[in-house]
């Protein structure tokens, strides 16, 4: 099957979009525009997009919502297993179908595909890799013949499920990769104020996200502990000025207790110091 559409019936001096009749392309444009507006404020609420390098692209759900305020449904009506063969990795390749609600009639449709070829779904049960080509097929259906109403709401013409999914786990791979380097430079500069010694992740890109991201938090692990211990040994310091009796830490205090007991004894040592006369009290 072809990917088809066939989305305006002219009738006289009327269009037909859907289930939506206008006279004229004016009155198109005016009508698509206030579906637009619609869908816009539903796609937004919902969050029914995907932010892709900061453009949103609708998901599928956000898709047949416009088909719906538009009197069209999609109808699956073939999907077909894709064998190594078929010049792809094994996979599905499903045809879907609009239907206008009013009459029944065949208005536009569209073939996608999805396959263990792509990075995402290399691993991904049989069920769940037909239902993206479906999923695809369904999107692609109505991109074909309503993108540019989309677009006047504000989005981009082409549905999240297809984009490459290659490219976007790419940039979903950069943006993480970018935050946990972030971080880890973070807790590096923490570090070297308290006097820890840090190393450097590799600059050559090849360290895995998981890698530096156990760096990180291994990393801040070691900063926590030495804010409790400097904190610890400043409160052991007045503590000692005030005679105020501690009982000691070692090095396999855990952090919670060392906290803890910390708080405890700051307590400690502001009921302390408010026993302690003021200089005009101390002159009296």
């Amino acid at each position: 099957m072809t990917d088809s559409t066939a989305i305006e019936v002219v009738e006289g001096e009327f269009v037909q979009l859907g289930t939506v009749r206008a006279a004229g392309p004016t009155g198109v444009i005016e009508q698509a525009s206030s579906v637009a507006r619609c869908l816009g404020n539903i796609v937004d609420e919902r969050h029914l997009y995907t932010n892709i390098s900061g453009k949103k692209f609708v998901r599928v759900e956000g898709w047949t919502t416009l088909g719906a305020m538009l009197g069209i449904l999609p109808r699956e009506v073939s999907v077909i297993k894709i064998t190594p063969d078929n010049g792809h990795g094994e996979g599905y390749e499903a045809y879907v179908e609009l239907i206008r609600v009013n009459d029944g009639r065949v208005i536009g449709g569209a073939s996608a595909i999805c396959t263990r070829d792509e990075r995402n779904w290399k691993t991904r049960d049989d069920y769940a890799v037909r239902s993206m080509a479906i999923t695809r097929a369904t999107g692609k259906a109505f991109r074909l013949g309503f993108s540019w109403i989309m677009t006047l709401a504000g989005y981009e013409p082409t549905p999240a499920e297809e984009m490459d999914s290659s490219n976007v786990s790419a940039q979903e791979e950069v943006a993480a990769r970018t935050k946990w380097e972030r971080y880890y430079a973070k807790q590096c500069a923490e570090a070297q104020s308290l006097g820890l010694e840090t190393g450097a992740l590799p600059d050559n890109g090849n360290a895995m996200i998981e890698e530096i991201k156990k760096a990180a938090k291994d990393l801040a692990e070691q900063v926590q502990r030495a804010k409790l211990l400097k904190r610890w040994r400043e409160l052991w310091d007045k503590a000692k000025v005030l005679r105020i009796e501690v009982e000691g830490i070692t090095d396999d205090t855990p952090n919670d207790e060392i906290e803890r007991r910390g708080k405890e004894l700051a307590a400690k040592i502001a009921e302390a110091e408010a026993q302690i006369p003021t200089e005009q009290e101390a002159l009296l």
